[in-house]
C-alpha cells in the first residue's frame, strides 16, 4: 500500500494499516517532514496516535 502524505491524517494511516500486518510506503514532497520521521521525530501531537 502506497500513503501519499505523512500529515496528520496519511501518517496515522499508514501506521494503522501497518501495525496490521500490511506493507505501507508512505511518501511526502516534503523533505524536512521526511528527514524528521527519519530521525524518530513524529512532530503530530500525541493524542493523533491513540487509536493506531
Amino acid at each position: 500500500m502506497c500513503v501519499l502524505g505523512m500529515g496528520y491524517i496519511d501518517l496515522p494511516t499508514g501506521l494503522l494499516f501497518a501495525n496490521n500486518r500490511a506493507n505501507v510506503v508512505d511518501v511526502d514532497i516534503n523533505q524536512r517532514v521526511v528527514n524528521t520521521l527519519k530521525n524518530g521525530i513524529i512532530s503530530l501531537k500525541k493524542k493523533v496516535f491513540m487509536n493506531c
